[in-house]
């Protein structure tokens, strides 16, 4: 494998990293882990190439 692409928000509004601004992401929750963190991490250590995915669109709010 040469890169991977991660999707680290998705259209529902949940995000996989620590965000300023907004509370539901995964760092926020029981879990508390930042798997874009933990993704980069990976990748880097077996040098394949890092690709993120973010979606703009966010179901929770009224203009969508």
């Amino acid at each position: 494998m040469k890169y991977t692409v991660f999707t680290t928000r998705h259209h529902d509004g949940f995000s996989l990293f620590d965000s300023k601004v907004s509370n539901f992401t995964s760092v926020k929750t029981t879990v508390h882990r930042d798997f874009v963190a933990e993704y980069v991490e990976a990748c880097r250590k077996h040098n394949i190439k890092i690709g993120f995915y973010y979606s703009l669109l966010d179901w929770r709010w009224n203009a969508y």
